[in-house]
Formats: structure tokens, sequence, C-alpha cells
């Protein structure tokens, strides 16, 4: 149908209609890259995005190039923390301090390659009370920091439990099913001290529904040292509090764990 009327046209008339079509759709075609470069650029600028480049840094060297314009978290690098002041002079805390954001980017960069769950990520400002006579943070603190990141874990895996999900939340003392601390292993790797703020974050691992139980892998770095200042290794066991004993780990329990672990 199309053959008649462009035979019947002057050549240049029908030469230049398909011509015309292809620059429209290459018009198109520039508008659409011109939006996800300046997408991308922007990415570049901001620096809580994992693309930031900071003055003086450089992309990577080709496509095959898969590594971050700057180290990641946990490699040897100087840092020095912002000297950002509020307007009474006081340092602001790292929690408060935008001057952290590039720090916080390349944690959350070094817990995802490294394994960690996206999910019931913390970070928890450090309290001066929490120091002792050598200004370092006190061990029992570090303890109640993992108890606070263990516990906001669990709360991640309601919405995936449905159903029973509020069960393993239930405040009430002695009522439903929960998860328990058996035991944990704490490993100190950096004297902590104040001000800092600290991101925690937790992966499962070694779930064992035979004996009711699993493995939490949990990370804590400092903001203000820029590097892994506590490991800490648990095991959770499920609890029947209406039985006051051992209890069993459901299949939706040990699929959902798995999952994470998996991710």
């Amino acid at each position: 149908m199309w053959l008649r009327p462009l035979r019947a046209l002057p050549l240049r008339l029908a030469v230049s209609f398909p011509l015309t079509q292809r620059a429209l759709h290459a018009s198109a075609r520039t508008h659409s890259d011109e939006f996800r470069i300046n997408d991308l650029l922007a990415k570049f600028k901001n620096p809580g995005s994992p693309y930031y480049l900071a003055p003086g840094e450089v992309g990577p060297a080709s496509p095959e190039d898969h590594s971050v314009s700057r180290p990641l978290a946990g490699q040897d690098v100087a840092w020095v923390p912002p000297p950002f002041r509020t307007r009474d002079r006081a340092p602001k805390l790292p929690h408060m301090d935008g001057g952290y954001d590039r720090v916080r980017a390349t944690v959350h960069e070094w817990f995802d390659s490294n394994g960690f769950d996206a999910e019931g990520r913390v970070e928890w400002p450090v309290a001066w009370g929490d120091s002792d006579m050598y200004r370092h943070i006190n061990n029992v603190s570090y303890c109640r920091y993992v108890e606070s990141a263990r516990m906001k874990w669990i709360e991640s895996l309601v919405p995936d439990l449905g159903e029973v999900g509020e069960d393993y939340l239930v405040r009430e003392y002695g009522r439903r099913t929960g998860f328990i601390l058996k035991e944990q292993a704490v490993r100190y790797r950096y004297p902590v001290t104040y001000p800092d703020s600290l991101i925690i974050a937790s992966k499962p691992h070694s779930i064992d529904p035979d004996r009711a139980q699993f493995k939490i892998h949990c990370a804590m770095w400092s903001l203000k040292a820029n590097r892994l200042a506590l490991t800490c290794e648990s095991t959770c066991t499920i609890y029947d509090f209406d039985k006051l004993q051992k209890g069993v780990m459901s299949d939706a329990v040990r699929d959902v764990l798995r999952a994470r672990a998996a991710a």
C-alpha cells in the first residue's frame, strides 16, 4: 500500500519522508539519553550515592572495571572526620553531620558486598554515659547496641512472616512463641570513643530447623574512625513461652530465614 503513493511522489520527497521519520526517532532517543546522562551526573554529585565522585577523584578506567571511584570502607586510607561545627561552635554528632554521608555510602557498600541483610540496619549515636574511665565505650554497652540491632532485624522479619509474624513480637511475658538469645561471642576490634555513631548490620546463617535455632552474624562500623569496630556471632533459639521450653521452627520461619540468608 505504501509503494504506490511513494512512486507518485517526486524523488526528492520520496527519499526525504523516511529520513524525516528516522530523524524524529533519533531526536527522541537523544532526549532519553540526555535524561539518563543528567540523572547519572546528579548521582556523581550526591555524597550519599555510591556513585559519588569527590573533587580530584576519577571513575573506572573502562566498562570492565567494576571498582568504585574511592576506597571502600575498611581499606587502608587516611580518613579525617569533617570539621563541621554548629552555630555555638560545638562539634556536631556524626549522626547529625552531613559531612559523614560519604562514609555512610561506603559503609553500606561494604555491608552489601559482604552479604549483610539490607533490612534491619541501625545507625546508633554513642552516648557519653556509655564511656568508661579510659574514655572508651564500655564493653557491656557494645552488647546493648548489638541487642537493639538484633531486635530491629527480627522486627524486619514480621512483614515476611505474614499472619504468624506478630506471634514473634508479643511484648507480654509468657505468651506465644518468640526468639531468645542462646549464646553470643563478641570480638572487639577497635575502641570507640564519644562522640561517634555506629552503623550495625546483621545477616542470618546456619539455619537448623531440627534444633529450632539459627545464627546471626553482626558487624558494627564506626563513622568517626571509618573502620570496623566490632563483630558478633549470636545463636538464637525459637522458644515457646506458653510451655516454657524450646519451640518448633515452622516452615514459614524456616523459609524466611533461608531467603534472607541467601539474599
